[in-house]
């Protein structure tokens, strides 16, 4: 017979993310979803860290975006990086980003926003993440995306970039972000993927004008500053700096305008490094909102597990359907989860240590 003994350890966080890169998986709406976390070297969960979302574009993988050197900044900066995972549609991996995939693909509609939120919730509450300093960017349909968080979840992401990806139409008219939002925006006019210009078969808008609305949002000058970066590198491209400066709380809207650049995101070889710039540009800013939800993110849930040791069943006490109950081996890979059941049975699992998280979906509680 099979015993399994589970620990109520408030430092999970440690155990977990003592690891340097690993990938996990959350149940989210009924579907498996995946995504790489990177931590710096000595992370224990104790020191609040900022939060990169770093998105891949379509028929990309999270795993490919690991290449873009967020690693290698997270580990001399200190913070953590997140790659989300997208999931199929008939054009590759996709983002509901507001791209009419749906036109193409009716059984698109993956409720990305929703799994992103609640990896924000996951790491926020459970490992220590400072809530005031979560950022979003990607790359080209992982860009996109990037202005939607922006307009929808600006509660939570402090601020945004996009390499190659504007906003869409349908996002573009009827984004209302909650405060200010920093937005950096980089293109190439020479982008024959996603074209500098506008795509009116993907219904997408242009650079300059997902530039000009954010300055709109933003209360922004109508003009920004036009400068011209150096021209460092012999890669035969020019960069054009547009600012929109005097906006609500201190914020900017920056688009740089890559001059013979296609559909790429570019690195040390260039004039700048998409990498280092977004980089650059979050660590200016905080959100000050975030902080007083993140404290009421952290309310403990009073839950015990009986019995323990425990053989084939468990029975959970103190909580309700609405939330969530999470099993992790002792290398915080997730191996169960359950939605408000009070009975668990664990029959599949090998023999060992485990740990349980409780989330609370209605305030953000959770518990180890």
């Amino acid at each position: 017979m099979k015993y399994y003994l589970l620990y109520l350890f408030i430092f999970l966080s440690t155990i977990v993310l003592a690891q340097t890169t690993s990938t996990e998986t959350m149940m989210h709406g009924g579907v498996s979803r995946s995504y790489i976390v990177h931590t710096p070297p000595g992370f224990d969960g104790n020191t609040p860290l900022p939060l990169v979302f770093v998105l891949h574009g379509l028929g990309d993988t999270a795993d490919n975006m690991t290449n873009t050197g967020f690693n290698i900044l997270a580990n001399t900066d200190n913070f953590v990086v997140i790659y989300p995972q997208g999931t199929s549609s008939t054009l590759g991996t996709a983002w509901n980003n507001g791209v009419p995939i749906s036109i193409l693909d009716p059984t698109f509609n993956p409720d990305d926003m929703g799994f992103i939120e609640s990896l924000i919730d996951l790491y926020t509450g459970t490992y220590g993440i400072d809530a005031s300093r979560v950022y979003a960017c990607g790359f080209s349909m992982g860009g996109i995306m990037s202005h939607r968080l922006g307009c929808e979840l600006s509660h939570k992401i402090t601020a945004v970039a996009s390499m190659a990806g504007p906003m869409a139409n349908s996002i573009q008219s009827s984004c209302s972000p909650s405060r200010a939002v920093p937005v950096m925006h980089i293109h190439g006019d020479a982008d024959g993927t996603v074209n500098y210009n506008g795509d009116a078969l993907f219904s997408l808008s242009s650079a300059p004008s997902t530039a000009s609305t954010w300055a709109s949002l933003n209360g922004c000058d109508d003009t920004p500053t036009t400068t011209s970066l150096p021209d460092t590198a012999n890669d035969g491209f020019t960069i054009t700096q547009d600012t929109y400066g005097n906006c609500t709380d201190e914020v900017e809207v920056i688009l740089r305008t890559v001059h013979g650049a296609g559909h790429t995101w570019l690195g040390i070889n260039n004039d700048i490094a998409t990498t280092v710039e977004f980089w650059e540009f979050f660590k200016l800013y905080s959100n000050p909102d975030a902080t007083t939800s993140n404290e009421e993110i952290v309310t403990e849930i009073n839950f015990s597990i009986q019995p323990n040791p425990a053989s084939d069943m468990i029975y959970i006490s103190g909580i309700h359907e609405k939330m969530d109950i999470q099993i992790f081996n002792a290398v915080g890979q997730q191996m169960i989860q359950e939605k408000g059941s009070e009975e668990i049975n664990i029959s599949s699992l090998a023999k060992g240590y485990y740990f349980i998280t409780v989330t609370d979906q209605n305030n953000g509680a959770s518990t180890t």
